[in-house]
């Protein structure tokens, strides 16, 4: 999420390019190009996967937790007194704090889930942002990108689940590809779910999914061996549970890199982060 390790963008920019070719390639049935790099899937298969990616989402339907205004200022003000200075004076998040400070939080920061959601969203907001990263606006789909929910829910004492649900403004993409973005839908939505458990004073993915949309599980699946086949190249050990885990691992490693440039650890509970404070050696 801060620093250059930020890399939840361009995970985005892998999923938006290989769903827009499925959709495009399935509409107008190029299989002679297409075909190779989809494994093997048929057109009427591929024709089926588009027009169920282009079906309405209903967001009510599908977000429970949608981060608000307050929740930004809420997260604001816990991390500002509680030492993690990385606002300008108009309460934006500024990459030139976070690069340049050497951050010594006196006492452990909780942050609801929804308030993690809302500075992730304040921090991909701004372009100035992006670019002092090094991160194009088309790797994150455009400015409209939106983290739209974040659920943290403990399992037991060692065991999270985690989920992001993510949408994708697809209308840079649109743009770009002209007569051709008519036939694909304006926003995509991806629902990233993973279980993380502590071990060794840290947290590690032991399993991840993740759905496009709200296509049925069987054919979200096919989809993902789909983007696999497209993906994988020369390397055949690139798996569709590599993919069901990329995002989560992706997430996880912004977050505790986010908690390292705090110089923080991290525990998670029901609904919240804690960043907790490493001691002083």
């Amino acid at each position: 999420m801060f620093k250059k390790s930020f890399g939840f963008g361009s995970l985005i920019f892998v999923f938006l390019i290989t769903v827009v070719v499925i959709m495009v390639g399935g509409y107008f049935a190029f299989s002679a190009y297409i075909s190779p790099y989809l494994n093997d899937a048929n057109l009427q298969e591929v024709y089926t996967i588009y027009n169920a990616l282009s079906e309405d989402i209903n967001e009510a339907e599908l977000v429970t937790n949608e981060p608000t205004a307050q929740d930004y200022d809420n997260a604001e003000t816990k991390l500002t007194d509680g030492g993690i200075n990385i606002f300008n004076e108009y309460g934006d998040i500024d990459p030139a704090l976070i690069e340049e400070s050497n951050f010594l939080p006196a006492a452990s920061i909780t942050l609801t889930d929804k308030e993690l959601a809302s500075v992730i969203n304040e921090f991909i907001e701004n372009p100035l942002n992006l670019e002092k990263l090094g991160i194009n606006l088309e790797d994150i789909g455009g400015l409209n990108t939106k983290v739209l929910e974040v659920n943290i829910e403990t399992t037991d004492s060692v065991t999270v689940a985690l989920s992001f649900i993510v949408r994708l403004d697809m209308q840079f993409i649109k743009e770009r590809l002209a007569f051709f973005g008519y036939f694909l839908p304006s926003k995509l939505y991806i629902k990233s779910q993973s279980t993380l458990q502590f071990f060794e004073g840290e947290y590690t993915l032991i399993n991840g999914n993740i759905s496009v949309n709200n296509i049925d599980e069987e054919l979200n699946e096919r989809m993902l061996e789909i983007l696999v086949g497209a993906l994988r190249g020369d390397n055949e050990d690139f798996t569709v549970q590599d993919l069901h885990e990329a995002t989560g691992k992706t997430i996880l490693a912004g977050i505790q890199e986010t908690s390292n440039t705090f110089n923080t650890s991290i525990i998670f509970n029901d609904g919240t982060i804690t960043f907790v404070p490493n001691e002083v050696i």
